[in-house]
């Protein structure tokens, strides 16, 4: 969600053209500065509030449970999705489900183009090469951090 507004920009906007002057731009600003001050602090504890939320006990978790089985230092980078999607099930088929966010989880709007993006992901795991290095045992990681996952959560394995 976006909380940026420009303070000066919005006084200035709201002020009738013939009172533009310097001094009635610059006091109303000086009036609107505890305003502003607010919202400096507003938007600086939204940002360490997402940054706080990207880490959860499920990823550090996972990291503890591959560098316990596997040489090497593991790294997981969390992302912040902000969009998160409906999970819409076909008629036919309640294993495979479509997913779209966009609506309400009473009544979703389903199948809107670029609505999805099938690429996100809500956490990269950055293996080293020493802990895996071949194909194989890419799936054996894959699949033990498939056990350990949350159903809803996607992810990928980078090997550095």
């Amino acid at each position: 969600m976006k909380y940026d507004f420009d303070i000066p920009k919005l006084v200035e906007a709201t002020i009738p053209a013939f009172m533009r002057g310097v001094r009635q731009v610059d006091w109303l600003t000086a009036l609107t500065h505890p305003v502003s001050f607010i919202h400096n602090a507003f938007s600086n504890f939204i940002s360490d509030t997402n940054k706080r939320l990207k880490w959860n006990g499920q990823s550090i978790s996972i990291k503890y449970l591959l560098q316990d089985k596997y040489p090497g230092n593991f790294e997981i980078i969390n992302q912040n999705l902000t969009a998160r999607p409906f999970f819409i099930y076909g008629s036919g088929d309640t294993r495979n489900p479509s997913v779209f966010n966009s609506g309400s989880p009473l009544n979703p709007v389903a199948r809107e183009v670029n609505e999805f993006d099938p690429d996100a992901v809500d956490f990269i795991i950055n293996a080293p090469a020493i802990a895996v290095p071949d194909e194989p045992t890419k799936d054996e990681v894959v699949a033990l951090v498939k056990q350990y996952k949350l159903h809803s959560k996607r992810f990928k394995i980078n090997i550095a």
